[in-house]
């Protein structure tokens, strides 16, 4: 999850055009402050969900670097960008590169290189190469754990609980969960951003276990925590909005489930654009609802819609891509019969 966004608008969408100009003006040969400016500015807009323009900036200040270390920050602002965006294998070349200099620079052990690896092992989470993204977090989670980072150790916790989630590991995942959530609250209390997106993803796993009623309650507060905090149309409610959808779907309270499915997949192409894996994805599950609410057209032409995107993105053998392919065989031969 990302939940460094302040309460803020998207800039226009030529914003990012215009701030590069700006930053490149403002700091004219001094090539270190520029790279640097350039990196905030692409890190803000990323944050703000305006990938395209984030990759401008970032693209632009990985031209300008000199300096190792601003490099480094550029590959990892411009991997996670691009993982975003869905262009996985791209993204995983800037982010190797980004973490193999760092371990030439900082060192194995840094910090510094543990939060790169954890990027990285976010992208093989997605791609669905589970074994490589627990070696990462493993040796990110030591690495935080040996430097006394209680805020990153949580973090880690975090992402390996979402890890058991994807391998369909729920106790697993709930442990983890559970642990993170703990080291969270101790340090920053129960209200805070970072502790409600570890209860809501505690949630997801109780609700896959079956404990349907408590993982409700979590989602629904955090989700009124994120909309008091964030605003209605950030990212973070779009994500538990969905996750809520799922829940309620699978409880036969459909109305409501298309609803928030509907309200995820308005925020999320808004934030990340129409073509975007991660609104195809919710096309999909929706779809799925309304066959089930035997209303198959419909249902066809979301998951006509969201398969050429998953296909590009995720790649043909990759498990959601084939739930869709399914889904929408299913959907097409039962509509000719």
């Amino acid at each position: 999850m990302t939940l460094w966004e302040r309460r803020r608008r998207p800039r226009s969408r030529r914003a990012g055009g215009r701030g590069v100009a700006q930053v490149e003006r403002r700091h004219g040969n001094h090539r270190a402050g520029a790279a640097h400016a350039l990196n905030v500015l692409a890190d803000t807009l990323a944050q703000h969900g305006q990938l395209a323009e984030a990759e401008v900036a970032v693209r632009r200040a990985a031209t300008v670097a000199e300096d190792p270390d601003r490099r480094v920050q550029s590959l990892r602002i411009l991997g996670n960008v691009l993982r975003r965006q869905g262009q996985y294998g791209e993204a995983e070349e800037k982010l190797a590169a980004a973490v193999a200099a760092a371990r030439a620079g900082f060192g194995a052990d840094h910090p510094e290189t543990a939060r790169i690896e954890n990027d990285l092992a976010v992208l093989f989470k997605y791609a669905g190469r589970y074994g490589e993204a627990e070696r990462l977090y493993r040796h990110a989670l030591a690495v935080a754990e040996s430097a006394g980072a209680r805020g990153e150790v949580a973090a880690v916790y975090h992402n390996l609980a979402g890890l058991e989630h994807a391998r369909g590991r729920y106790g697993e995942g709930e442990q983890l969960a559970r642990t993170g959530l703990a080291l969270r609250v101790r340090a920053l209390g129960p209200d805070h951003l970072h502790a409600l997106a570890d209860s809501a993803q505690l949630a997801a796993l109780l609700d896959a276990q079956g404990e349907h009623d408590q993982a409700e309650v979590l989602l629904r507060r955090a989700m009124a925590g994120f909309e008091q905090m964030l605003g209605p149309d950030h990212y973070e409610v779009a994500v538990t909005a969905a996750n809520l959808a799922v829940l309620l779907a699978g409880r036969g309270e459909h109305v409501e489930a298309e609803a928030l499915y509907r309200r995820a997949v308005r925020i999320k192409q808004r934030q990340l654009g129409p073509e975007n894996w991660e609104v195809s994805v919710l096309l999909n599950n929706l779809g799925v609802l309304l066959v089930e609410d035997e209303r198959p057209e419909l249902a066809a032409s979301l998951f006509a819609r969201a398969l050429p995107v998953l296909d590009r993105a995720l790649g043909r053998d990759h498990a959601t891509t084939e739930a869709c392919r399914s889904n929408y065989a299913d959907v097409i031969g039962g509509s000719s019969r």
